[in-house]
């Protein structure tokens, strides 16, 4: 930390191999490197009321490193919207391993490795509140990961017409969060998925012990799915889906202001509506 200190934008910072306790702040465009890769360099946090290593600013790459320790492992602010990492092993945390803003998904997930806790409780990736106005997917995650939003509100749509993906077996659970696609009719979008599991943070049936807590799902735990005016035919669809514990002010799952979806073989289950 006192290296990120010290530094101008735009530094290159080589780390040695080797085992340190330290809480990061990147604030200004750096590029960490641990050089002898993640298995010989290891970032721990001291402390569990801190992230190891806060993402704050655009133009931060960081590569050849373990994380573990602290509260999050990797916690990238939800204005942040270019990182790049590689050779990235989050493991050990004291919550989730990982927390970003909805665009940075693909990309994080792809370049990291999550390594579930040995506990099997807490994994998960947080995913912030954020629009996506370009096309993207968002991955399986290892073992029983999840993605976990709380008071989150992504919207997808856009002039290029965004469809967000979301790949067979992920589990999303959701507390107080709501997915819009199509906002307006001149903000088009879509969102595809197949064998996706939409559920509360409390369902510990789905995706292992997320919570950490015994606290039980119940209706109206999460909001819903809004199909709204700018949703693109044929690229709106829930296929052999799972929808649990949402609808809190409405249907967990509904097209409003002219929007339309198609569900084919989608269970819903303790839903408000």
């Amino acid at each position: 930390s006192q290296c990120v200190a010290v530094s101008a934008m735009g530094d290159t910072i080589e780390i040695e191999a080797g085992f340190y306790l330290e809480t990061v702040v990147l604030d200004k465009a750096l590029t960490l490197i641990g050089g002898q890769g993640s298995t010989n360099t290891t970032v721990t946090g001291p402390d569990s009321d801190f992230d190891v290593m806060t993402v704050l600013v655009d133009g931060i790459n960081i590569s050849g490193l373990t994380i573990d320790g602290g509260l999050y492992g990797l916690a990238i602010a939800s204005s942040v919207t270019q990182v790049q990492l590689s050779d990235c092993v989050l493991a050990e945390t004291g919550s989730f391993q990982l927390q970003l803003p909805p665009a940075l998904v693909n990309e994080a997930v792809s370049a990291v490795t999550l390594v579930p806790h040995a506990s099997g409780q807490l994994d998960a990736v947080l995913v912030h509140t954020g629009a996506l106005t370009t096309s993207t997917s968002w991955h399986t995650l290892p073992g029983d990961m999840v993605y976990y939003r709380a008071n989150s509100t992504v919207t997808v749509g856009g002039d290029i017409s965004p469809v967000l993906t979301i790949a067979s077996g992920v589990v999303i659970k959701n507390w107080r969060s709501n997915i819009i696609i199509g906002p307006t009719a001149g903000s088009p979008g879509g969102l595809m998925a197949d064998n996706v599991i939409f559920t509360s943070i409390h369902d510990g049936a789905m995706g292992g012990d997320t919570s950490g807590n015994s606290v039980v799902p119940a209706h109206s735990d999460w909001y819903d799915i809004q199909f709204q005016a700018g949703a693109i035919e044929g690229s709106c669809q829930l296929n052999n889906c799972d929808i649990r514990y949402g609808g809190r002010f409405n249907h967990a799952v509904w097209a409003r202001s002219g929007g339309s979806f198609s569900a084919t073989n989608c269970d819903f289950m303790a839903n408000t509506k």
